[in-house]
């Protein structure tokens, strides 16, 4: 996603406010109306998705405790 455009990004955070299926759940050929049918953005949720599956988690476990 390094050479995702700054555009992309912005409209992925911006589709955080619409009701998207979970990022393991996305399929473009079904969802890419969602994101107005960006291919910038659904190629961006495609990795997203695959990276997850790939590695079975979005990040690190973090310790949120104080």
């Amino acid at each position: 996603m390094e050479n995702t455009p700054v555009q992309v990004i912005t409209g992925l955070f911006h589709a955080i406010s619409r009701k998207l299926p979970l990022i393991v759940d996305w399929d473009t050929a079904k969802h890419h109306h969602l994101l107005n049918s960006d291919p910038g953005a659904c190629d961006a949720m495609e990795e997203m998705r695959d990276y997850i599956i790939a590695h079975g988690m979005y990040g690190p476990p973090r310790n949120l405790s104080f």
